[in-house]
């Protein structure tokens, strides 16, 4: 068919050749109309497959991205690489490579796949659909082109919505077209990083910690370490002094619920225990305000003198009056004062107080650095150590006290205190921890050098330590407990401060637990080799904090992909509900349909056996060979070659 249409000598039309190709015989094609061999329709054809495979493949992609960043999100963020191995050529050495892949890396492979995927139904839908447009009634032939171009991305798609203003079903799959512009964006915006101080598994830390516990010192004596760390218990020189050794190489670790063997410590007042006597009358309504008086507590422990001058007295030799279930007690402390005073009488306030040292297992959380108190407990109480610079927090969270003691006469071997795990259902771990006797009698024989005496008022500020056991070491600690210029942490803030009489040895025995129970625990370092750093022969294991990068997902990015597979899942229906409700075949994106509407009756006569479905279309094109001429004054057509 020709259409006349005048041309300058410049304009030209095309013509198309067409050429019956022959096939080899062993595949030689019936070219009868009615032929029924072949004209069976492909399954991909008629089931949609291809679409099907893209929703089932895009949905795949966005549930493993979906499934990857949630067991990842808060985490740590992976690496995966592998490593060659360190290789050995012509001589020479070539060390080993480490070939990693990211997290960002994997994502976008995955994504990239899935856009390929859900693109496949709505590209071919928007194919089938331009079909059903020209099936359902005329239409200008141009919106050929239309459809055409929203198959190949945003221009197309946007001149298809235009050209449909919104009322058509293939606007769905143009919409879908433009968001699918921002697929890959999205999925790379589902993550983030951030770094974090979080426990790193890869990097351990441990802090030392005691089982057991003997001497080396001769039984009944201390050595010079575990002295000056009675000494600096009682006097709180430093706080770094109550910081046990450990090893965090971030500065930041934490050690939660562990046990130790220490020493606890319980005080009470005795002051309502008191018992006055003055000089001039026994019974305290006759007393004569400015007589000289003493004071007694029920176990004989008193002031020591009736002439009102003794001001302060320690013992560590009487009866418990609070505590006397503590059997054998590591040390037990009594005080009797009036801090603050020369002399005794009616008017002036006694007070009196008690306090038992003894083995214990304590639970304790402890930690090193800013993060415990940032991320766990702010109200910690906090020691600077002057060493590192670092903070370090220790808390203790129970203590099991239910000693049994063993003396020397009866059991040698074993003689000191014992304690089993087994009796604490909280503790876990280790089941037996033990005190050598040696630890017990040298604790109890050097406590009493130090709190074992008298002060008496002479003056103003002017006092008389009398010790009893140790004049040198007792009369110290003696100054310390009452004269308030020998300064320290617990001398400021208990004995001066808010005073009371359980309160006025407290601070100091307990201080002197944490000296003592440290003491316990650093011994078990030691120096394997000279000048190495020392090794912990038992230590417990915690967590290193340190900066890490986190992944973080913001889950909201991933509605874009999703509503876009919606949105091919949709056309996939609609498509196949619209070309079989116009009683079409599946032609899609192809232009094989439009090429053979061009074919006069004879070439198609010529080419038949296949159907009119896209794959058999395909495989008569596969049969012709097509050669573009160009013609001067010809429309388009398609002749049968002469």
């Amino acid at each position: 068919m020709q259409a006349p249409n005048p041309q300058s000598d410049v304009e030209k039309a095309a013509t198309i050749n067409v050429q019956e190709t022959k096939a080899p015989q062993e595949h030689s094609v019936s070219t009868k109309a009615d032929s029924t061999s072949n004209d069976k329709p492909n399954r991909v054809d008629t089931w949609y497959l291809w679409e099907i495979g893209g929703i089932i493949g895009s949905a795949a992609c966005i549930c493993a991205i979906i499934g990857l960043l949630a067991s990842l999100n808060g985490k740590k963020l992976p690496m995966w690489g592998a490593t060659t191995p360190e290789k050995i050529v012509g001589g020479t050495s070539i060390p080993s490579k480490t070939v990693n892949v990211t997290l960002n890396s994997v994502i976008s492979w995955i994504s990239t796949v899935g856009k390929i995927a859900i693109l496949i139904p709505i590209t071919k839908g928007l194919g089938q659909l331009k079909w059903v447009w020209f099936a359902e009634k005329e239409r200008q032939l141009a919106d050929l082109e239309t459809f055409d171009g929203a198959t190949r991305g945003l221009t197309g798609s946007a001149k298809l919505l235009w050209k449909l203003r919104g009322r058509q079903f293939a606007v769905i799959g143009a919409i879908a077209m433009i968001l699918a512009l921002g697929f890959d964006p999205f999925i790379q915006n589902l993550v983030h990083y951030d770094t974090v101080y979080m426990p790193d598994p890869d990097r351990p830390s441990s802090i030392v910690t005691a089982n057991e516990f003997d001497i080396p010192e001769p039984f009944g004596q201390l050595g010079s370490d575990a002295k000056g760390r009675i000494q600096s218990g009682m006097y709180s020189v430093s706080s770094s002094l109550r910081v046990p050794t450990y090893s965090c190489d971030t500065g930041n670790c934490t050690w939660i619920g562990y046990n130790t063997l220490g020493v606890g410590v319980h005080c009470a007042d005795l002051t309502s225990d008191l018992v006055r006597t003055c000089s001039n009358d026994t019974a305290l309504q006759n007393s004569v305000m400015g007589a000289p008086c003493n004071y007694r507590l029920p176990n004989g422990m008193n002031l020591g003198s009736d002439d009102g001058h003794n001001v302060f007295a320690v013992n560590l030799s009487r009866a418990s009056i609070k505590y006397s279930n503590y059997s054998n007690p590591l040390t037990l402390v009594q005080t009797i004062g009036a801090f603050n005073n020369e002399y005794i009488n009616a008017s002036v306030q006694v007070l009196a107080a008690e306090c038992v040292l003894f083995p214990a297992i304590k639970k304790l959380n402890s930690s090193v650095g800013q993060w415990y108190l940032d991320n766990v407990d702010p109200n910690a109480l906090v020691s600077t150590s002057t060493f590192t610079g670092d903070f370090y927090v220790e808390q203790e969270i129970s203590m099991y006290d239910n000693y049994t003691y063993i003396s020397a006469p009866d059991d040698r071997a074993n003689a000191g205190y014992h304690l089993s795990s087994e009796k604490h259902p909280g503790i876990n771990g280790q089941t037996t921890y033990s005190m050598s006797n040696k630890v017990v009698i040298g604790v109890r024989r050097y406590m009493k050098t130090l709190f074992q005496g008298f002060v008496r008022g002479n003056g103003p500020s002017n006092f008389t330590y009398v010790a009893e056991e140790n004049a040198g070491g007792s009369s110290d600690a003696l100054q310390f407990l009452v004269d308030p210029s020998a300064g320290g942490n617990c001398r400021d803030s208990t004995f001066f401060g808010e005073f009371n009489g359980s309160t006025s040895v407290q601070c100091t025995m307990e201080s002197i637990s944490i000296a003592l129970t440290l003491w316990m625990r650093d011994s078990q370092m030691t120096a394997m080799i000279p000048g190495d750093q020392a090794a912990m022969l038992n230590a417990t294991t915690g967590n290193t904090i340190a900066p890490i990068t986190q992944v973080n997902v913001t889950w909201w990015w991933i509605s874009l992909p999703i509503v876009i597979w919606l949105c091919s899942v949709v056309m996939l229906i609609g498509t196949a509900y619209k070309t079989k409700k116009a009683h079409l075949y599946n032609w899609r994106t192809s232009p094989l349909a439009m090429a053979f509407m061009q074919l006069g009756r004879e070439e198609k006569q010529a080419f038949t056996g296949h159907g009119l479905t896209e794959d058999g279309l395909i495989r008569r094109a596969e049969l012709m060979k097509v050669q573009l001429k160009v013609q001067d004054g010809e429309d388009i057509l398609m002749k049968k070659s002469a």
